[in-house]
């Protein structure tokens, strides 16, 4: 068996388009919950690597102050020590599932963000238990699992690979091979599976004297192809005096077009635009119409753009 290479090792973490966009709408859509939650208060769980993208993000643009990286790679230590980009960044070189059921969950809140690069498992499927039962009210949670067909293998061959992630028991009876090899159908698969371990989490969770039962209320459900397909499912878990918080926070359909708080998901588009395209394109946008003033630019480009424009990196050559 060949060694396990992390993927930030094959895979440059800044030049990925969508990912750098969903980082974006992420925290656009956790920035309009300071209101009522004041985010700076809160503890950052993510996963490492040596790019640290995610907790530069939050520190800048969310000022959070107080941030956990977890990073299972121990040869990596002294990488990931070295760029670490901020001291208010605690690296600790354990897995998740080591880390979170001993995380101060009562301390502060937590937002955490388990963004894996592999297919989901059972191991995964843990992380979430425990985030939900541990979790208190207001806490944040995102998942983000490989959700390609390919990584199982060849057709044929995927079903039994993805009863060695599950186990046998943790894959539906409906489940086939064919099923699980069409486009999105794995997604699908795991968006369910996903959703279930956090809803039978969090209703299983002991309360404490006073405390009020918790439901987890989604409002991010993306699909994104850099290279493999990804899926990423995002909320918050909220008690019943939390009924209108996300509305009254501007995190509706009618605030953000990328707002899914069900099975229905937004696909982040990569458009495929020179640098003076998109020049040409932010000059017409928010409000003028793109009819008779494309200059060549494919239609359906033109409509992905439009999409994500606010989002959407800007890559130069530069030295520092």
């Amino acid at each position: 068996m060949s060694p396990h290479i992390p993927s930030y090792e094959k895979i440059d973490y800044n030049l990925r388009p969508a990912k750098n966009v969903e980082r974006k709408m992420i925290v656009e859509s956790v920035r309009r919950l300071d209101r009522a939650l004041g985010i700076r208060s809160y503890t950052y769980v993510g996963l490492g690597s040596p790019y640290y993208s995610d907790f530069t993000l939050l520190h800048r643009r969310l000022h959070i102050g107080d941030m956990v990286c977890l990073e299972r790679e121990e040869d990596d230590e002294e990488r990931m020590k070295f760029n670490k980009p901020f001291n208010c960044i605690e690296l600790k070189m354990v897995p998740a599932a080591a880390y979170l059921p001993v995380h101060e969950w009562s301390t502060k809140p937590t937002m955490a963000w388990l963004d894996h690069d592999s297919l989901l498992d059972t191991e995964i499927l843990s992380e979430l238990r425990t985030v939900s039962k541990c979790c208190k009210r207001r806490t944040i949670l995102v998942v983000t699992v490989n959700a390609d067909p390919r990584a199982l293998g060849h057709v044929g061959q995927r079903l039994s690979a993805l009863e060695r992630l599950l186990g046998r028991a943790g894959v539906p009876a409906d489940v086939t091979d064919g099923r699980v090899s069409g486009e999105n159908n794995l997604a699908a698969l795991f968006y369910d599976l996903i959703t279930q371990e956090i809803r039978d989490a969090v209703s299983s969770k002991v309360l404490e004297p006073g405390e009020k039962g918790l439901h987890f209320e989604q409002f991010l459900h993306f699909r994104y192809r850099d290279s493999s397909l990804m899926l990423t499912v995002g909320g918050i878990f909220l008690d019943e005096d939390d009924r209108d918080l996300l509305e009254n926070c501007g995190i509706s359909q009618r605030d953000l077009d990328y707002f899914r708080p069900s099975k229905e998901w937004f696909e982040i588009p990569v458009p495929k635009l020179t640098f003076r395209e998109l020049r040409h394109l932010d000059s017409i946008l928010p409000r003028g119409t793109m009819a008779g003033a494309l200059r060549g630019i494919p239609e359906d480009q033109a409509d992905a753009y439009r999409l994500v424009y606010r989002y959407f990196p800007g890559f130069v050559d530069a030295e520092f």
